[in-house]
């Protein structure tokens, strides 16, 4: 019985550290989450500003009259092998 008193009292400590830790790695997610969340943020700040002259360097392309090409069809083989 004793034995059984111990073994329960071990398993309701490590039950304790490990919801302790628990906590510890939700809070180490919550502030890497949000240090991300800054991170990317200020990535996409200098992209929007770099957009306008991208779209200044586009060249249009004129809408000439397409080349169409004539297909003839070949002349059956004939075969001299007997």
């Amino acid at each position: 019985c004793s034995a059984l008193v111990h073994r329960v009292e071990g398993l309701e400590s490590a039950n304790t550290a490990q919801q302790l830790e628990i906590i510890k790695l939700k809070a180490r997610v919550k502030k890497l989450e949000r240090l991300n969340k800054v991170a990317t943020t200020a990535v996409s700040i200098p992209i929007l500003a770099a957009k306008p002259a991208v779209a200044a360097a586009i060249t249009p392309i004129s809408a000439a009259k397409p080349k169409v090409l004539k297909v003839v069809p070949a002349a059956p083989a004939v075969s001299t092998r007997k």
